[in-house]
């Protein structure tokens, strides 16, 4: 058994990966000669990829190509089909559902704090075993048969099934799912990519996640304490009213509008005043002057 690299590489870098990832290919389990692969490709071309990549949070701050995190283990066919964009791997179904679950709820907690006055702490990642280990092979400009090798003794070890179509439950291989995101997302964009219901899953998943890391952060548009339900009512409300009024409208609590639709009689409420008393149903605009001046009920 061989373990090669790129002689960018060190033999204490490609021994370091060979213990912790073990040396066999992580796609089809070959054990003749395997390469010490990058996930986020060493070449200049890679440079954007992996700055933006260090923007989703501070924990990646410190993610180079040459990150142990960075690397996997391949056999030199699927090392160049990798590097070539023919397929891509992807943290598993159930480790991007957990994924998304956590970034909208941690999202929306630190909007909170910030419209509190709190300090946002920014963004976390979850990581393995907060979400599942392993990663799901996903092809790209065709569908190849995957052939697992020495199916006995490690067919548990491997993700995928010799018709590449099932993955593997309770996979021990663990790779850094959000260099896997920003690596996949390129192919997984394409529009001419290989399309069945598990790519395009994964797909949606991946444009999904980066789309959500990627969001600016800011106070939150909706008080606290606030059913969903009722804030849709709040929301439709306040959009109605300050597109009459040709203004917009915040949510601290009552909500301040900076104009009055026109009265049903044609002329102009004396007041700009306004104010939502309430959230949901229920919920009224009232101003100083006669409630059929402009008001909405």
């Amino acid at each position: 058994m061989s373990v090669y690299a790129s002689s960018a590489l060190s033999s204490h870098e490609r021994s370091a990966t060979r213990d912790r990832l073990g040396a066999d290919c992580f796609v089809c389990g070959s054990v003749e000669s395997v390469d010490v692969a990058h996930i986020i490709p060493q070449g200049s071309g890679s440079n954007t990829m992996l700055l933006d990549m260090r923007t989703w949070a501070a924990a990646l701050l410190t993610f180079s190509k040459k990150s142990q995190e960075n690397f996997m283990v391949l056999c030199p066919s699927h090392h160049r089909d990798y590097d070539d964009g023919k397929y891509t791997l992807v943290p598993t179904p159930a480790a991007r559902a957990d994924m998304i679950e956590h970034e909208l709820t941690e999202f929306a907690e630190r909007e909170q704090k910030i419209a509190e006055g709190r300090t946002d702490t920014g963004r976390t990642l979850w990581y393995p075993p907060q979400i599942e280990y392993g990663f799901e092979y996903i092809p790209i400009s065709k569908k190849p048969l995957i052939q697992v090798f020495n199916e006995t003794a490690y067919r548990t070890g491997f993700v995928f099934t010799t018709t590449d179509t099932l993955p593997h439950p309770g996979s021990p291989i663990n790779v850094h799912p959000y260099a896997l995101l920003a690596k996949a997302h390129g192919p997984l964009s394409q529009h001419g990519r290989f399309k069945n219901t598990r790519t395009n899953s994964a797909a949606a998943d991946v444009i999904r996640l980066l789309s959500l890391y990627h969001r600016p952060i800011g106070p939150a548009a909706i008080p606290s304490g606030i059913t969903p339900a009722a804030a849709v009512v709040l929301e439709d409300a306040v959009s109605v009213v300050a597109a009459a009024s040709g203004g917009t409208a915040t949510m601290p609590g009552m909500v301040a509008l900076p104009g009055i639709p026109a009265a049903p009689h044609g002329g102009v409420a004396a007041t700009s005043g306004a104010v939502m008393h309430g959230h949901g149903q229920g919920s009224s605009v009232q101003t100083p002057t006669d409630e059929t001046e402009g008001g909405i009920g």
